[in-house]
């Protein structure tokens, strides 16, 4: 549908940094949506250093009536431009959409929509969606089979959290194919502000899909609307790639417990995940050959009482002696 005047029924929230290969496809995927309300996509570019805010430009000049653009004066990272983003958004009902991911249904905002619609008690709508390999351009299926208990057609919403707190391999919700309330989101905010503004956490999903669960009904569509991008970033090849990498999920790490703790879960399924994402974080620690960061995962996993594998007690062993460090950085040959 053309411009509207009317103020949107959904906002559509796009936060996107250094994606000039991508972005134009998924905002003609957004604005590809048919319905019979207005809806708006509130763009923010978060201090991009290639072409992405020229692109931005280009689309708000080209729908005024659609497009809300906001060229950030700083990088704020993720979560903080993902939240300041979404407290301006001005319609009722919110959907996600990354940079590099694409909407495949031209009918998901019209349909999400319906249900919120007609059923109050529902916090969020979410759908099936496959993988998009940004190397070939090739689709492939997620892992899940249909007939996990959390994809029923309604749950209540707390018994989603422990599957999204320990599912392997993928997303129990991918947040770019939900719909959710704004005024969810804002309770949950007032309540919890720390769990949202936070630069500790490194992301901004996990904690957002979790509280709007936790808040009501979650309903599913099983139909596919979603491609989601994977394997286009390139590989990590220095201590500097290594240190982000466990920045990032030192801080996931630290979010899910909390979350589990918030929640009152106790999960085997959580409490395996969570081992295994020690041992990958450790790992990293280990090849960016980062003491500080060794030490920061040894006193954290000593503080939670978490269980680890014998060979990351021994990369912990080593990184608390200097000498044997050093022997690894010259065996991976990082920078000092």
């Amino acid at each position: 549908m053309g411009n509207d005047e009317r103020l949107p029924k959904v906002s559509v929230i796009m936060t996107v940094y250094n994606q000039e290969g991508t972005l134009a496809a998924s905002l003609d995927s957004a604005l590809a949506q048919m319905t019979n309300f207005p809806f708006e996509i509130e763009l923010a570019d978060d201090c991009s250093t290639d072409s992405t805010p020229e692109i931005c430009r280009r689309y708000a000049e080209r729908y005024p009536g659609r497009i809300r653009l906001t060229l950030n004066a700083k990088n704020l990272g993720i979560p903080r431009n993902y939240f300041e983003t979404l407290r301006r958004c001005r319609a009722p009902y919110i959907a996600d959409l990354a940079g590099d991911d694409l909407w495949t249904d031209p009918h998901k905002l019209a349909r999400q929509a319906a249900i919120l619609d007609a059923e109050p008690d529902v916090t969020l709508v979410h759908t099936a969606w496959k993988y998009l390999h940004g190397d070939t351009g090739l689709t492939s299926p997620t892992p899940f089979t249909g007939n996990e208990p959390w994809l029923a057609p309604r749950i209540d919403g707390r018994t989603l959290i422990a599957p999204m707190l320990s599912v392997h391999n993928a997303m129990a919700v991918h947040s770019c194919t939900a719909m959710f309330r704004k005024d969810t989101f804002l309770k949950a905010y007032a309540e919890d502000s720390e769990l949202f503004d936070t630069d500790e956490y490194r992301c901004e999903d996990l904690q957002l899909l979790s509280s709007l669960a936790y808040a009501g009904t979650v309903a599913y569509i099983p139909d596919v609307t979603l491609s989601y991008r994977v394997g286009s970033a390139g590989q990590i090849t220095s201590t500097s790639d290594f240190r982000r990498a466990y920045r990032f999920n030192f801080g996931t790490l630290r979010l899910r417990l909390r979350l589990q703790l918030k929640y009152g879960i106790v999960s085997e399924a959580i409490t395996s995940k969570i081992r295994t994402l020690c041992d990958y974080t450790v790992g990293l620690a280990f090849l960016g050959t980062d003491r500080e960061a060794l030490a920061e995962m040894r006193d954290f996993i000593r503080e939670n009482r978490l269980k680890v594998s014998t060979p990351t007690r021994f990369k912990l062993f080593l990184g608390s002696h200097p000498t044997m460090l050093r022997a690894v950085r010259r065996l991976v040959g990082s920078k000092a």
